[in-house]
């Protein structure tokens, strides 16, 4: 709860012996979503997203693992609570000649909708996608080769630096990230970057 106490033990959320690895959660309205990697070690498509859902009082609304339809290789989740018992899930796929963030919805009886990509097929691999739903709105960013790529209804841009992430904050929505040998979090809704550790000056 908001005092740090556990309101909920412990509990296995997945129902395969696959090693299942880089798990998201997300949650909203007494409700809780996990989604995680799976690699079953049958190769050259051995990598899979799979979720379950849960209620925030431990009981599953899913009786076992769901698995993303998509052909081909998929790892990377990123979860966020949509509106009315919908969900947000952001991945990495392998497209034609590239790995490539994409995105999709699960509606509020765990099916998914149909995997867009928020670009289409360009140069440089997409790795690394931080997903942010509030209010009806949507941010996206992930990691491109030397650049973070934010997408949202402004359009796509580009930032020099690696490894993003998205949270909300007093003003609105926040993307973190690392620049060089810094820490850098901006607030997109007043354009304002905090940069709070100092470059290396060796």
């Amino acid at each position: 709860d908001c005092a740090g106490a556990s309101t909920l033990a412990p509990v296995r959320v997945n129902t395969t012996d696959f090693n299942d690895v880089d798990p998201a959660i997300a949650a909203q309205d007494g409700q809780v979503i996990v989604a995680w990697g799976t690699d079953n070690g049958e190769q050259p498509s051995n990598l899979s997203l799979r979720y379950r859902r849960m209620r925030s009082s431990g009981e599953f609304l899913d009786a076992e693992d769901r698995i993303l339809p998509n052909e081909g290789n998929a790892w990377m989740p990123s979860l966020s609570a949509g509106e009315g018992g919908t969900w947000h899930l952001a991945g990495v796929r392998a497209g034609e000649t590239e790995f490539r963030i994409f995105e999709t919805t699960i509606d509020a009886d765990g099916d998914t909708g149909a995997l867009f990509a928020p670009e289409p097929e360009g140069p440089g691999t997409q790795l690394g996608p931080a997903l942010l739903v509030r209010d009806g709105a949507r941010w996206l960013a992930w990691g491109q080769e030397e650049n973070v790529r934010l997408a949202s209804a402004d359009g796509i841009e580009t930032l020099p630096g690696l490894a993003p992430s998205l949270g909300w904050g007093p003003n609105g929505p926040l993307l973190g990230w690392t620049d060089g040998l810094q820490v850098a979090v901006r607030d997109l809704n007043r354009d304002v970057t905090t940069r709070f550790s100092e470059p290396n000056k060796q």
